[in-house]
């Protein structure tokens, strides 16, 4: 039986292949150690930046999957925007962060969170896209999520990082704008049952 080839990276509307991910968000490069680009789906190291004594290797990089191209590149969409957050292309479509990009460590778990968002819409035959969701459906999303962990502040930091994507949505390729699924009601105060 032969192994089946990988298959090709898709390219983004949004950002180049050749744009360095450490780029737009005031980091101090250390000199030697390669910036990773866009274009490179499985792994962006973070050591162009230094990594805390505290953070393992592991923790201090990124890692796409490979197995399915359109996921493979929402994420990298994903981090690269959010790392990135004075990017032309984010002010193009009135995209505003703060300044300062969250932390490696932030985003890295932010991005895992959207994969199982991702993950349990196919599970469950939603549409790939997740701007074309019904209110339902997110509901139905957080109220799993919940079934799963223990504690208001992992449920909290899941539905951030739908926050996140949402507010990302128009750089995101195959991903409509949509709603705040909760009605910008804090996390805390979702009805999970």
């Amino acid at each position: 039986m032969m192994a089946r080839p990988a298959a090709q990276p898709l390219a983004s509307s949004a950002f180049r292949d050749d744009e360095k991910v450490f780029s737009h968000g005031g980091y101090q490069l250390l000199d030697d150690i390669p910036v990773p680009l866009f274009g490179e789906p499985h792994r962006w190291p973070a050591d162009c930046i230094g990594r805390p004594a505290s953070r393992k290797p592991g923790e201090w990089r990124f890692v796409f999957p490979l197995e399915d191209p359109l996921i493979n590149l929402q994420l990298r969409e994903y981090c690269f925007a959010l790392l990135n957050p004075s990017h032309p292309v984010l002010r193009k479509f009135l995209i505003f962060l703060p300044a300062v990009p969250p932390s490696v460590a932030t985003i890295r778990p932010s991005m895992l969170e959207i994969r199982k968002v991702m993950d349990w819409g196919r599970e469950q035959g939603l549409p790939t896209d997740l701007g074309l969701w019904d209110p339902e459906d997110w509901h139905a999303e957080i109220t799993h999520k919940a079934s799963q962990v223990d504690g208001v502040k992992t449920v909290a930091f899941h539905v951030t990082a739908i926050r996140r994507l949402r507010q990302l949505a128009p750089v995101l390729t195959g991903i409509s704008a949509f709603d705040d699924p909760w009605g910008g009601e804090p996390a805390s105060n979702l009805d999970l049952a």
